[in-house]
């Protein structure tokens, strides 16, 4: 970084000491910018001139002057005891290589229950509490800023590049023993920081975010700025490259409404709702990036798309500003503004695939089945409803979703014994699969009522005030669990379970309301809606499309192919992809967006693109709106969820991955096995090679996250819990493991028969 290293000593001196408190006295200052005699030392520039031991360290370039290399086999530098403690600051520029386990601020003798020390791992910096590594930022691997905040209540807050990233919960306790850079944790526990260090300083006191602020200036470093530029496109990265110049369904055009009012991010192109300014000759539109760089031009509208300046904007937070302008190029007002993450474009391969696919879902499959919960169940004189511990968890004792639980139970097991070949404990397995269906065919709404036959979405114990009762049934997982048994019904012949999914069958068709859909919730003592929320009834379509083409049931063909017109002409003309999960009260238009049912409606069209060809264009479509709105392929949003679930904090998410909606924008497997599909059957029908890449990307961090919690497939794509609690209370839904193992067998299935037919194809050339 010699650009930087020239920068004037006038503007040092304002970087060094731009606010009250930076401007004061380092407790601990070292520059790194000379050594004393033979690198013995480095000096310290603060008033307590305590200078750094070194363990054979070069200078090198560095962002202010010289910087300090650590390299491997560097034992890392000594700085004494510190006689600190909390509040403090650790301030300092990194540039990092990638690393499991580097130590970069660690204690070096003592008993060990010392806190704040830094690490980095996998591109996380990540905290220690004296309990465990709690996350607080993503770093790259070019020249950074970074400031990490402790304060006397208990908290560390992380700053990147002078922006406020996460906080987690860890004092400082440097008083009374040594602390080392780029050190082992005791000497023992890690492996030493790999990469460069500049400007390292440690203040006593708790600076504030306008100081930090003032340590990177964006306009002294504007050579850093382009940083998330520093990895080439790769060849499939060019291969993705022109499709994200593709808006998604902008809005205005052709009379579409704009869908994008609670999004988060954007992969491609957005436009916006801002209004028309009367006397406006044009429109001026400045996105202002992350790294405090603008990127403007001009339209003819206020709600143009962005692809003339798209691909030139970095991965981050952004702001837009959309001015209206007069014929002699003034302000006349603001039209509108919006914040947003500019999310990261596929540049992939990103994760090694571990393992086969077919050899994960076993494992996956197997996991499951051998839990506790299951072998506790499975003993004799075990009642069906005492299914999951009380003592686990008050709230999901039992089972609180029956539908959607016991019907993945049913699935599950049926999948399972599916495989090829058959599994040795595939009957004991059936076994567990066979008693949640009986179980759950003996909840059954009883025969009379409006719902008769249909399963149960909610018990009443858990639910007790909600809309969450047993009267109420969110009406597309009956369809869901209906599905369940017939997949148990072809893997044991046992009729009744078929018997089963058709009265659920019989009663969608009588309850089918005009339009061609149904209520979103119906009460099963009134027959009438509960809200005036309608259906999306994707999950429908399907079930009664599987009746009709796989057993020949006729009598459902209209229903389906009324419901395919309703949501034809209704979800597909607004785009209102609103979520519709039984833990949360039907949301208002636009609400709470999902990958969910759009990924669903495009598969469905994939597979009946002979019935009209641009079946194709409109599931492509809703494939860029799932990967736009709700994937991760790296640097994904920063989230926070202020320290109730730190865990699920976005610099612990193992990217690539997907998440479930607008209003819980969290990485769960199940949103990944929507979009595994529906880049599968994109290959399929296009033969596009960047979509099956795709699909493989997501599918192998599944396989990775696996292989971090033992064999499971948790519903969160994050490191496993230090204690494990957390994985067994909220971690582990089965239905969401099940359903994603089951997308990891199809892809698996559609790569087999793949590499058999280009077999075949070789042996008649």
């Amino acid at each position: 970084m010699n650009k930087i290293s020239l920068i004037s000593l006038s503007i040092l001196s304002a970087l060094s000491f731009g606010s009250a408190h930076a401007g004061e006295s380092a407790y601990r200052y070292w520059s790194f910018d000379t050594l004393i005699q033979n690198g013995a030392a480095a000096p310290d520039s603060s008033v307590s001139k305590a200078h750094a031991r070194l363990s054979g360290q070069e200078l090198c370039d560095g962002v202010i002057g010289k910087a300090l290399q650590f390299r491997t086999g560097n034992n890392g530098i000594d700085l004494g005891d510190l006689e600190l403690e909390a509040p403090a600051t650790l301030s300092f520029w990194l540039k990092a290589e990638l690393q499991g386990d580097g130590r970069l601020f660690s204690q070096l003798e003592g008993a060990g229950n010392q806190s704040g020390g830094l690490r980095l791992s996998g591109g996380t910096l990540s905290v220690w509490n004296a309990k465990g590594w709690q996350a607080l930022a993503k770093v790259y691997d070019n020249w950074q800023h970074i400031a990490v905040v402790y304060k006397k209540d208990g908290t560390a807050t992380a700053y990147h590049n002078g922006e406020k990233i996460n906080s987690a919960q860890s004092t400082f306790d440097f008083k009374g023993s040594r602390v080392g850079i780029a050190s082992q944790f005791l000497a023992t526990y890690g492996t030493p920081f790999v990469g460069a260090l500049d400007d390292f300083r440690i203040y006593n006191i708790a600076l504030n975010a306008s100081d930090i602020k003032a340590m990177y200036p964006a306009d002294l470093f504007s050579d850093l700025r382009t940083a998330d530029a520093r990895k080439p496109i790769t060849e499939l990265g060019k291969l993705a490259r022109d499709e994200y110049l593709t808006p998604v369904r902008p809005g205005k055009l052709r009379g579409a409404p704009f869908w994008n009012q609670s999004a988060h991010q954007f992969m491609y192109p957005p436009s916006f709702d801002f209004p028309e300014i009367r006397g406006a000759s044009r429109y001026r539109y400045t996105v202002h990036g992350p790294h405090g760089q603008d990127f403007t031009f001009h339209a003819n509208t206020p709600f143009a798309t962005l692809k003339s300046i798209w691909l030139k904007i970095p991965v981050g937070h952004v702001r837009l500003k959309v001015e209206a302008l007069d014929s002699n190029g003034q302000v006349l007002a603001v039209s509108g503004e919006r914040d947003f993450h500019r999310a990261a474009m596929y540049n992939g391969p990103y994760q090694q695939q571990l393992m086969s696919y077919q050899k994960s879902a076993q494992w996956g499959l197997r996991t499951v089945f051998n839990r506790e919960d299951f072998q506790t169940w499975m003993q004799p004189g075990v009642p069906p409803e005492d299914y999951r511990a009380k003592a686990d968890h008050e709230l999901y004792w039992g089972c609180p979703y029956p539908s959607k639980i016991m019907g993945a139970i049913v699935s599950g097991a049926a999948l399972y014994a599916n495989m090829a070949p058959r599994p040795a404990d595939a009957d004991e397995i059936l076994a567990i699969g066979r008693k949640a269906g009986d179980y759950l065919i003996s909840l059954h709404l009883p025969a009379g009522t409006p719902l008769e036959y249909m399963p149960p979405t909610y018990t009443d114990e858990h639910h007790s005030g909600s809309f969450m009762t047993r009267k109420n049934v969110m009406m597309n997982f009956p369809g869901v669990t209906a599905e369940a048994y017939l997949d148990f019904y072809e893997a044991t012949k046992e009729k009744k379970y078929f018997d089963a999914a058709k009265k659920i069958a019989d009663t969608y068709l009588k309850l089918q309301l005009p339009e061609g859909t149904w209520p979103q919730v119906i009460n099963n003592e009134t027959g009438n809606a509960t809200f005036p929320t309608l259906l999306n009834p994707v999950n429908i379509i399907r079930f009664a499309d599987r009746m009709v083409t796989q057993y020949g049931l006729d009598e459902y063909t209209e229903m389906r192919n009324h419901a395919f017109d309703y949501l034809m002409g209704s979800t597909m003309e607004t785009f209102d992809w609103k979520s519709q999960y039984e833990d949360g009260a039907p949301n208002p238009p636009y609400g709470s967006l999902s990958p969910a049912q759009a990924c669903e409606f495009a598969d469905y069209l994939f597979a009946h693109s002979q019935d009209d060809p641009k079946y194709v264009d409109m599931a492509l479509e809703l494939m860029r709106f799932a990967e736009d709105q709700f994937v991760s392929w790296e640097s994904p949003r920063p989230t926070t969820l202020g320290g109730i679930l730190p865990e699920l904090n976005s610099p612990n998410w193992i990217t690539p991955c997907v998440s479930e909606q607008h209003q819980y924008f969290m990485p769960v497997n199940f949103s990944s096995s929507h979009l595994i599909e529906t880049f599968l059957k994109a290959y399929e029908a296009t033969g596009k090679a960047i979509y099956l890449a795709k699909s493989k990307d997501l599918a192998n961090t599944l396989l990775l996250v696996q292989t971090k919690h033992q064999g499971d497939y948790p519903t969160y794509l994050i490191p496993p819990s230090p204690d494990g609690k957390f994985e067994k209370i909220q971690n582990s839904w089965i239905n969401c493991g099940v359903y994603t193992i089951r997308a990891i067998m199809r892809l698996s299935d559609a790569l087999t028969s793949e590499a058999a037919k280009d077999s075949r194809e070789d042996l008649s050339h």
